[in-house]
């Protein structure tokens, strides 16, 4: 399967993960403003673009789509496997260009890195945020989408965790078959994303921007981020993971 060739090929490239010379380039002094939902739902179902599919109709020369779609395919299956576990193991960088771009519109003000190491480091300091500032925070994908004529894989992310501070001044709540185990997981706090890859001629991660998600109001109301995750996972067809 050409498939599974790009991606053993992908996964056997090891770049250095030195963190020494890091280059940190800010570019945007600006404010970066959230996605509504009218904007997200705009970016996944723009033309050329499947959900978790096998199949994508082309119409681009033969050759040159399939290899895009091995490429994009590939990729999809390397990043499904590892970003719901990027606060537990190791994440493995094979499939990113050495010259990877990461733009971060989430927070107040966007910023820009430039390199495999600067990129390594960016994926490090927000797993130590993740870990500092709460306790078992998981990563769920709710939505995965290919997008041919952009060489682009979208990615709707929500990361859950419970703050530190209220599990030291509720660890009651925290032990082996609590009772609260309900209103504990209403407790959590969350951070909605999406993550976009765009590929290179190589089939390589050449770019990886992050955008903000407005929060979905009717989940806040209620309290409940599993009710939230499983609404939205019923949406767009998805399991949260």
């Amino acid at each position: 399967m050409a498939v599974n060739s790009v991606a053993s090929k992908l996964n056997s490239r090891q770049p250095s993960h030195s963190l020494r010379n890091i280059q940190l380039i800010k570019w945007s002094p600006i404010i970066s403003p959230s996605l509504s939902l009218e904007q997200l739902d705009s970016m996944f179902n723009s033309q050329n673009s499947c959900l978790f599919s096998t199949e994508v109709n082309s119409t681009g020369p033969s050759q040159k789509s399939d290899k895009n779609l091995a490429h994009l395919h590939a990729i999809r299956e390397i990043l499904v496997d590892q970003l719901p576990t990027m606060f537990i193991r190791p994440q493995e960088y094979g499939a990113y260009a050495l010259d990877v771009i990461f733009e971060n519109n989430y927070w107040n003000q966007s910023y820009k890195t430039v390199g495999i190491k600067s990129y390594v480091w960016e994926m490090a300091k927000i797993r130590i945020y993740g870990h500092f500032k709460f306790a078992n925070i998981k990563t769920h994908l709710l939505r995965v989408t290919i997008h041919e004529g952009e060489k682009a894989i979208r990615i709707r992310w929500r990361i859950t965790g419970v703050p530190q501070t209220r599990v030291f001044l509720q660890f009651y709540k925290f032990l082996p078959g609590s009772k609260y185990s309900r209103e504990r997981d209403d407790e959590s706090n969350w951070f909605d994303g999406v993550s976009t890859f765009f590929l290179n001629e190589k089939g390589d991660i050449q770019q990886h921007t992050v955008d903000r998600v407005e929060r979905d109001t009717e989940g806040a109301k209620d309290g409940s981020v599993l009710n939230t995750l499983k609404k939205l996972a019923s949406q767009s067809s998805v399991n949260p993971t």
